[in-house]
């Protein structure tokens, strides 16, 4: 435990320093750096917070029959954008979160703050509530995560064929006989195999992307495990691929690709339904998830 003195002390700082940030931060959000691609044929304007702001095609870079080559652009210009971005924030951020001269806390304090401001999803802020609580947390709960962190990483794979999390070179799924081999569903996440699963509506195998295409977040076609997807439909066995991908923009964007790469294979494509949930008012749905409600609506028989 750490003493009720210290503990005010750092309380202190922590205030401090959070202003600080907060400064910086807004002065982040305010700021623009442009990234470009193709001789200035894509320029992407970004805040020092790494948000797109602004894209710019120039005419000469669009041509219908070679749309990979823009989204190459674009991905590219984006990136660049997002690397002077970062390279902004450092210089702002670097020196409040280097260590006591500049910073909050020292030694292993500020280390185990910035090792969980890494995680997605965590701030400043949550990251020093977390470091704070494993400061004052038992030392045998402590000793069970690192030993829970440890475990995970030496043990947990991904699995060869799908690349769902897996303890062996092969996930259970992958492993079951009793999967229908002929067909796969196509997700972009891990926990996304398990949503599916809990329907027991589905009896074939599935397909990890590792995430969606997002131009704005620069990732591509290349980043996602799309290729080994296309070698696993080389030998016939599989007749239909389910895409499962959100139903956001991203996840669309990367239905629609994959839509359009794996139909010339000879396969079913088809996607998931998307409408009305079980339970909602039809007064509080959106246009978008409306009008898919009309788009699927199915012909009832008579009994």
């Amino acid at each position: 435990m750490i003493p009720e003195g210290d503990m005010s002390g750092l309380l202190a700082q922590a205030q401090a320093m959070q202003e600080r940030l907060f400064t910086a931060q807004q002065e982040l959000a305010d700021a623009r750096v442009e990234g470009t691609a193709g001789g200035d044929l894509v320029t992407a304007t970004v805040s020092g917070a790494g948000e797109l702001v602004a894209l710019v095609i120039k005419p000469e870079a669009i041509d219908p029959e070679d749309t990979e080559t823009l989204a190459d652009l674009i991905l590219a210009a984006v990136r660049d954008a997002n690397t002077q971005a970062q390279a902004l924030a450092a210089s702002k951020l670097g020196p409040l979160t280097g260590g006591m001269g500049g910073g909050m806390y020292e030694g292993p304090v500020q280390d185990l703050i910035d090792e969980l401001g890494r995680l997605p999803g965590i701030g400043p802020k949550s990251a020093q509530r977390l470091a704070f609580h494993i400061l004052a947390a038992d030392a045998d709960d402590v000793l069970r995560l690192a030993n829970t962190l440890k475990l995970v990483k030496d043990t947990v794979k991904f699995c060869e064929t799908c690349f769902n999390v897996a303890e062996d070179t092969q996930c259970r799924i992958c492993r079951d006989p009793r999967r229908d081999q002929a067909t796969i569903c196509v997700v972009e996440e891990s926990k996304d195999v398990v949503a599916v699963e809990r329907t027991r509506e589905f009896r074939g195998r599935y397909h990890v992307l590792g995430g969606a295409i997002s131009p704005i977040d620069g990732i591509g076609p290349a980043d996602l495990k799309i290729r080994e997807l296309c070698l696993r439909l080389a030998d016939g066995t599989v007749t239909e691929v389910i895409l499962a991908t959100d139903p956001n923009l991203e996840g669309e964007a990367t239905a629609t690709y994959l839509s359009r790469l794996l139909l010339p294979m000879g396969v079913r494509v088809s996607r998931l339904a998307s409408g009305l949930p079980v339970g909602g008012d039809l007064e509080y749905a959106d246009e978008v998830t409306l009008g898919r409600a009309f788009e699927g609506r199915r012909f009832v028989e008579a009994s």
